[in-house]
């Protein structure tokens, strides 16, 4: 995992285990159907953060590993779940034997990935035919007014909020590549129904969001909190999602 700006979640463990959202059971029920049945094989999820992807599976009965790079977010993990078993290592260097993965889940964490490098290591640890299912819970910057304005305000708050946009339209060729063309997709609706406290807290979880004691923190939080103001429905927004889920073998 290369990105200088993944290095970013240091310091918001906490904040990205409490704001976070949950995949909708929709999405989780076709990964759940995309695992292969005729294996005892754990599912690995890499780049597992503080386990939200992995403990959602693992509720189902999967045997889950957890791979995380920041020992941060794996302490957290390991403290929120004993059943799954979390382990220090990243996309290109798991650490895991050969053959030892029944499939392979990824949650937020693909588009940090060193592509080819990720690649190469997936088909050592995976079973023959195993998949890579990959998911991101993407916010809709434009289903209404407040996402249209929400998007407007991340644009000037945070200096790294272009970095991620970059990000983003890199995205689709990266996917292309990974699997040579040949993958599966699907959408799924979820949101999340945000206090002001709880939206403070979704948008500072974000790798370009800035930490506390900065002038740029401080200018965010004001904005946050006027933005909130002036879209409140009964105390509360609601940030839209589409839960995109890709699934193939490579």
């Amino acid at each position: 995992m290369t990105l200088s700006l993944a290095k970013s979640y240091n310091g918001k463990t906490d904040v990205y285990e409490r704001a976070r959202p949950l995949y909708p059971s929709a999405a989780i029920t076709w990964i759940n159907q995309c695992v292969p049945r005729l294996s005892t094989l754990p599912i690995v999820d890499i780049g597992a953060g503080t386990g939200i992807l992995t403990r959602q599976l693992g509720a189902l009965g999967l045997p889950m590993i957890g791979i995380e790079p920041n020992r941060q977010m794996l302490a957290q993990a390991r403290d929120r779940d004993q059943n799954a078993d979390y382990r220090q290592g990243s996309a290109e260097d798991t650490g895991l034997a050969p053959g030892s993965a029944r499939a392979i889940v990824c949650g937020q964490s693909f588009h940090w990935f060193d592509t080819r490098r990720a690649a190469e290591e997936f088909r050592r640890i995976l079973n023959v035919g195993g998949p890579v299912i990959l998911a991101w819970n993407i916010r809709s910057p434009d289903h209404d007014a407040f996402h249209i304005a929400y998007e407007a305000m991340l644009a000037q708050s945070f200096e790294h909020y272009a970095q991620t946009l970059e990000i983003d339209r890199e995205l689709e060729d990266r996917v292309n590549d990974f699997y040579a063309g040949q993958f599966e997709e699907r959408r799924f609706a979820n949101a999340q129904q945000l206090g002001i406290d709880e939206f403070i807290d979704r948008t500072l979880s974000c790798s370009y969001a800035a930490l506390p004691g900065t002038a740029e923190y401080e200018a965010a939080i004001a904005a946050l909190q006027a933005l909130h103001r002036q879209f409140q429905v009964q105390s509360q927004v609601s940030l839209r999602y589409s839960t995109r889920v890709v699934h193939g073998v490579i």
